[in-house]
């Protein structure tokens, strides 16, 4: 069975606290120091890229709901929109109303008094 590098100890042992630990109490020689605080930074950069993965995946996320969100206004804005143009056209057509009422009570109103001479 062959035996495991020094590395490879560090990646089996796996404890960051533990090898900052006897970094500090200075339990490895020279050669083995230079590993453990590369494997060190290796797992603290291993973390960060993670963050940043999650970070962008966040991002995109946040993004995506953003554009959601402006495609719906978009929408809503239109809507609206068309809304307001069938309103006037509504309108136009009470103010019509409106006038053929009134010249039909005028014209009634004149008959009548008319009719009363």
């Amino acid at each position: 069975m062959a035996q495991l590098t020094f590395r490879e100890q560090l990646e089996a042992h796996g404890s960051e606290a533990d090898v900052r630990d006897r970094i500090a109490r200075g339990l490895y020689h020279s050669g083995n120091l230079g590993v453990a605080k590369d494997w060190l930074r290796s797992r603290e950069e291993a973390r960060r890229n993670a963050a940043d993965g999650r970070r962008e995946t966040r991002e995109e996320q946040t993004l995506a709901a953003l554009l959601d969100s402006t495609a719906a206004a978009l929408d809503s804005a239109e809507s609206a929109a068309i809304s307001a143009a069938a309103a006037r056209q509504q309108a136009r057509w009470a103010i019509w109303a409106a006038v053929i009422a009134t010249t039909a009570a005028a014209v009634a109103a004149a008959t009548y008094f008319q009719s009363l001479k």
